[in-house]
């Protein structure tokens, strides 16, 4: 059943993203589908964003914003989170350390976690093979194939679009 609501919740996640602007463009790259954001406010550029569904029926999405800060957000259509809420989450790359964060409900399905500045962090997500998130009592498991593509063609989006 998850697999019928695959495309419409893709549609739907990618139009409810972490975004808050409009959508300027979209692409994809080795399975994430890049998009580029303005601010609502401003006008002006926001962030990009790369997001992948995965069988579980979440996707996964990572964000570079105009500041070069990064998160890494889930949807689930099934999800009735309190928005504005914050959840206890640990993550881990390939079984190393545990990485202990909270998650902010940016709406009923979307849970986004600001990520630190970390370098050695950030190339776990792009060098990694497996990202596990335990929360709420569970373990969610994400494969991490294409992320160093993704990650490579959301830096160079926000390179070339924050001006």
């Amino acid at each position: 059943m998850r697999r019928l609501l695959a495309v419409p919740a893709i549609l739907l996640a990618l139009f409810f993203a972490p975004a808050q602007g409009a959508e300027i463009q979209r692409y994809g790259v080795q399975g994430w589908q890049i998009s580029v954001y303005t601010n609502d406010y401003s006008g002006g550029f926001s962030h990009c964003s790369a997001g992948m569904p995965y069988q579980n029926g979440i996707i996964m999405f990572l964000t570079i914003n105009g500041q070069y800060r990064w998160a890494v957000s889930f949807y689930d259509p099934i999800w009735r989170l309190v928005i504005g809420g914050n959840y206890p989450v640990s993550m881990s790359i390939d079984g190393g350390p545990l990485i202990l964060e909270n998650a902010f409900a940016k709406n009923g399905q979307l849970a986004t976690i600001d990520l630190p500045d970390s370098m050695p962090l950030f190339n776990a997500f792009r060098r990694g093979f497996q990202l596990r998130v335990n929360a709420a009592g569970q373990a969610f498991f994400f494969n991490l194939n294409g992320s160093n593509a993704a990650l490579t063609a959301l830096t160079q989006c926000v390179n070339s679009y924050n001006r």
